[in-house]
């Protein structure tokens, strides 16, 4: 197996080329499963779980993009939007509904900002457990 910082590398550049074409939302994911896939994680083992849908009641259900798994049960889950979409409140309550439903105290909402650094939101209480999510921005200066 590579060698995990040349294969996050190549992520970085997956991620940067994505922004570069301003990718559809689904061409994103592909490749956030593809690059996910060469970090170690499998979907035959089924660790990436795309599009898992959750009920909601007794008639909605919904949808994260991707549920990590770990020994059959929800790690966290993440979020993908368009390369080049700002987060909104919205968006950040929607990961949170995502968490509590898959009682996962970890979520990673996925975009490529243009800052360093990483956003992570005050914790939330639900039941005695602390949520968080995390904004991960990769900025590199070129793709070499």
């Amino acid at each position: 197996m590579r060698e995990k910082r040349m294969i996050w590398q190549e992520f970085c550049y997956d991620l940067i080329e994505a922004r570069e074409k301003d990718t559809t939302e689904d061409v994103y994911q592909e490749l956030v499963e593809s690059n996910l896939r060469q970090l170690g994680w499998s979907k035959v083992r089924g660790e990436i779980c795309p599009k898992e849908r959750i009920n909601v009641g007794s008639h909605n259900q919904i949808e994260p993009d991707i549920t990590i798994k770990l020994s059959d049960q929800p790690a966290f889950v993440i979020e993908l939007k368009r390369p080049r979409n700002a987060i909104t409140p919205r968006q950040e309550q929607q990961l949170l509904s995502y968490m509590r439903l898959r009682k996962t105290s970890f979520g990673l909402y996925k975009t490529y900002l243009p800052r360093y650094g990483a956003r992570t939101s005050p914790s939330t209480q639900l039941r005695g457990r602390s949520l968080s999510i995390c904004s991960i921005t990769i900025l590199l200066a070129d793709k070499g």
